[in-house]
């Protein structure tokens, strides 16, 4: 089994962003390699809860900050829709916004369904801050760079759902309603990450901006993970 794995930068990024990159193949093949690379399905927190090897209190915890996240997809989108010019891009990204906006909304299903097992308005953690303050980091620097790092978790969320939703039912229940928002991410984010891609192959982007995005987001999430598996860890001492 393999142990925390925490992605970075191989090189200097500076000096690839002249390359332009082109058509459906290229793009799709270079993002979704670079979001691969940084396996974080293989990370060893993901893994423990595909085993059940998690409490309630662990799931309690990693709910309770995910929702920050959930909470944030939303403006992250509406920031790109209103950056983008008008064109296939702008559309295929308000498309994944209108599905989150949808009655009831993606974050509305969440809050329901981490009630059920107690769940409420946690503090926010410093992994989750620092999280969150990447993917500011992230979108400030170019349109392109902001929509890779949202695919990068799209992209890999149904794998992670798929984790946590067997967490879930190993703590509270193989019928707990606390797994519906879990199984729904695994069918509505592989649509998403579709959408993103679709939106990536039109947008005007270079080599560096996409695989700087995907590096940057992959490295935040692993440090997320490992912050919740150090947590998880010290409860058990």
């Amino acid at each position: 089994m393999m142990g925390p794995v925490c992605s970075g930068y191989s090189q200097d990024m500076t000096t690839t962003i002249h390359l332009k990159v082109h058509g459906d193949s290229t793009v799709r093949g270079l993002v979704e390699r670079e979001i691969r690379s940084g396996r974080l399905r293989e990370h060893y927190w993901l893994q423990s809860m595909e085993q059940g090897d998690v409490t309630p209190d662990d799931i309690r915890r990693y709910v309770g900050q995910y929702r920050y996240f959930v909470a944030k997809i939303p403006w992250m989108l509406a920031d790109l829709v209103d950056r983008l010019p008008g064109g296939p891009a702008r559309d295929y990204v308000a498309q994944n916004l209108e599905a989150e906006l949808l009655d009831p909304t993606r974050l509305e299903i969440y809050d329901e369904c981490a009630s059920t097992i107690g769940v409420g308005l946690d503090d926010i953690s410093m992994g989750m801050m620092n999280l969150l303050a990447t993917y500011d980091a992230i979108f400030e620097s170019s349109e392109a760079a902001a929509a890779a790092a949202l695919l990068a978790h799209e992209y890999q969320s149904p794998c992670l759902a798929r984790a946590v939703g067997i967490g879930v039912r190993h703590c509270f229940g193989q019928s707990s309603p606390a797994t519906g928002y879990w199984d729904l991410a695994v069918g509505r984010d592989t649509l998403h990450s579709r959408w993103l891609f679709d939106g990536i192959n039109t947008m005007e982007s270079t080599e560096g901006d996409l695989l700087r995005g995907v590096r940057t987001a992959n490295s935040a999430w692993s440090n997320f993970f490992d912050e919740q598996l150090a947590a998880s860890i010290d409860l058990a001492c």
